[in-house]
């Protein structure tokens, strides 16, 4: 029998053999490899569908005020345009009675008429349109006038509700 001379050695390291080679290190798993990447795991999954919901809900909450908002301005952009209107046809007829308070149209498209039948006619046809355009609309109108009758300054109240709330309008201009 022989001997052999055998020298007992460790085995080399990643670290003795020269390699910095993560893709064989033990620290560093691979993917596919072991428990650190096995998916998504139903709590992860859950905190995400929780984490977008409420998202979502804040996303719809903001379109509802956003809504509530832009009819509101529409609602006061109806309001001045009406009251300007009004104020317009007073300066085009500065003889006719805008102090009337008419219940029917007295028929001024297709017939002559005289300044206060046409300050008639604007008024009934105004106040139709606010009770069309605005909530529960209603609307005042004033004119003064100077010691020889001639009409000096002219004065529209709009009052509706937003929201529960009145609202209103006031405009005065020189005729």
């Amino acid at each position: 029998m022989t001997m052999r001379n055998t020298r007992l050695t460790a085995q080399p390291t990643l670290r003795d053999a020269g390699s910095n080679n993560r893709a064989t290190h033990p620290a560093y798993p691979q993917p596919g490899r072991g428990p650190s990447n096995r998916g998504f795991t139903l709590l992860e999954v859950l905190v995400a569908l929780l984490i977008l919901a409420i998202g979502l809900l804040g996303l719809a909450a903001l379109q509802s005020v956003s809504l509530k908002y832009n009819h509101q301005s529409y609602e006061r952009t109806q309001a001045t345009l009406l009251a300007y209107d009004m104020l317009d046809r007073m300066r085009a007829n500065p003889r006719g009675n805008y102090g009337a308070n008419p219940t029917s149209d007295p028929g001024c498209i297709s017939a002559s008429c005289t300044a206060n039948q046409l300050a008639e006619h604007d008024i009934y046809h105004w106040r139709m349109a606010i009770s069309r355009s605005l909530a529960v609309g209603a609307a005042t109108l004033s004119v003064t006038t100077d010691t020889a009758g001639n009409p000096v300054t002219g004065s529209i109240t709009l009052t509706w509700m937003e929201n529960d709330i009145p609202q209103n309008l006031t405009l005065a201009t020189r005729l």
